[in-house]
């Protein structure tokens, strides 16, 4: 299936809704997929790379917070709660 959209295709993806607003709507829901890849991305990057650190350096940069804010991010992103 092609990403490309037609006219024809967004007046019946959603019913009463102006075509130019439903491709609006889609290229948004599509960057907040993306960013929350980013997201995800960036959290297997911290994990990775801390683990070089010392206990001190992740205690004193409060990595363990660092981490929990990313996951509570993400996690708000997917529509879960915390």
């Amino acid at each position: 299936m092609s990403d490309e959209i037609t006219v024809y295709d967004v007046e019946d993806s959603v019913p009463g809704l102006p075509a130019n607003q439903y491709v609006t709507l889609l290229a948004h829901t599509r960057a907040v997929a993306e960013l929350r890849e980013a997201l995800r991305d960036a959290i297997e990057c911290v994990e990775h790379w801390s683990s070089y650190a010392s206990l001190y350096f992740q205690d004193k940069h409060n990595l363990v917070g660092d981490l929990d804010r990313l996951r509570a991010a993400l996690a708000k992103a997917k529509g879960e709660s915390k």
